[in-house]
C-alpha cells in the first residue's frame, strides 16, 4: 500500500518522541511495521530515501485543476511535478478506486475538501493569475490536518480500551473481561529503536539511547501522560495555525454518499469512522 505524506509524518514524529513503541505506533497508524522501520531508518539517514512521488495535496490539485481545464494539462502536469500520463491515472484511481490505498483514500478527501477553496480562488483572482502564483493556492495543512487528527483520535481510542480493560481485571476480579477481549498491549520504544544493522555485526549510532529511554510508562491501568502524548497534530501544525478546519469544514454526508455511488454498496466502517473523526 502506497501511504500518503500525513500519515508518514504522524507516524515519524510519534517515533521521534521516543514514548510509544512501534507496535502501537504502526497500529494506530494502519502501517505496517517494517514499512515505519524503514522510514524511520530514511529519517535518521541510516538509509536511502525510496522513489519519491507527489503528495496528496499535489495529487488533489491536480484532479481539480484537470476537472476544471482540461485544456491546460500540459501546465497543470508541471505545477503538480508530474506527467500527463500520471495526472490521468490519479484522475481515474480517484473516480474509480479511492479506497485502494491510503494515499488514494487521502487525496479523494482533499479533492471534496479544497474544490471549493479553489473556486473561490479563482473567481477572485482570475485563472491565470491562479496558475502563475502558488501562494494563492490553498493551505496544504487544510487537508493534512484531518488526517493527523483523525490518527490521534484512533490512538486515543486504542489506550482508552487498554486502560479500561487493565481497569476491569483489577477491580472486578477478572469477571467482567473475557480474556479473549484483551486489546494489543502497548509498551515504549524498544531499545533498538535506533540500532544499524551491518554485515559486520550490530552497530548503535545512538548508544546512550538504551540508557535515557523511558521504561514501564506504560504499564499502569492508567496513564494521563499516555494520552496526552498520544495528540500531537497541533505539533505538527504550525505554530500560528489558527484556521482549525472553520474555512471548509469537512462535510462527512458529502464523502459518503460520494463513496456510495462509486462502489454502490452500504457505507463501510470506514466512513462511520470518518464521521467519527470530523466530529
Amino acid at each position: 500500500m502506497t501511504h500518503s505524506y500525513a500519515t508518514r509524518a504522524w507516524a515519524m514524529h510519534h517515533m521521534s518522541k521516543d514514548f510509544f513503541g512501534l507496535q502501537t505506533i504502526s497500529r494506530s497508524a494502519c502501517v505496517k511495521p517494517r514499512t515505519i522501520q524503514s522510514w524511520f531508518r530514511q529519517e535518521t539517514q541510516r538509509a536511502d530515501f525510496t522513489l519519491r512521488m507527489p503528495r496528496e495535496y499535489e495529487r488533489s490539485m491536480g484532479i481539480i485543476l484537470l476537472n476544471l481545464f482540461p485544456e491546460r494539462i500540459e501546465t497543470i502536469a508541471l505545477l503538480t511535478h508530474t506527467n500527463i500520463r500520471a495526472l490521468l491515472q490519479w484522475r481515474l484511481e480517484n473516480r474509480k478506486d479511492p479506497l485502494s490505498s491510503d494515499l488514494r483514500h487521502r487525496t479523494f478527501e482533499a479533492v471534496i475538501k479544497l474544490k471549493p477553496l479553489v473556486n473561490k480562488a479563482i473567481k477572485k483572482h482570475g485563472v491565470d493569475k491562479f496558475f502563475n502564483n502558488k501562494l494563492l493556492w490553498p493551505d496544504p495543512n487544510l487537508i493534512y490536518e484531518r488526517t493527523w487528527r483523525e490518527l490521534d483520535l484512533l490512538l486515543i481510542k486504542d489506550l482508552y480500551e487498554l486502560f479500561d480493560w487493565r481497569y476491569s481485571m483489577d477491580n472486578d476480579g477478572g469477571l467482567s473481561r473475557d480474556k479473549k477481549l484483551k486489546p494489543k498491549t502497548m509498551i515504549g520504544p524498544h531499545f533498538m529503536r535506533y540500532t544499524e544493522i551491518t554485515s559486520e555485526g550490530q552497530h548503535f549510532p545512538l548508544e546512550s539511547f538504551r540508557y535515557v529511554r523511558k521504561t514501564g510508562h506504560m504499564l499502569g491501568w492508567y496513564n494521563i501522560e499516555a494520552v496526552k502524548n498520544a495528540k500531537i497534530a497541533d505539533e505538527l501544525l504550525p505554530p500560528d495555525w489558527g484556521i482549525r478546519d472553520k474555512v471548509v469544514p469537512f462535510r462527512a454526508k458529502k464523502e459518503a454518499k460520494l463513496l456510495d455511488e462509486i462502489y454502490e454498496k452500504e457505507q463501510k466502517p470506514l466512513v462511520y469512522v470518518l464521521k467519527f473523526a470530523a466530529g
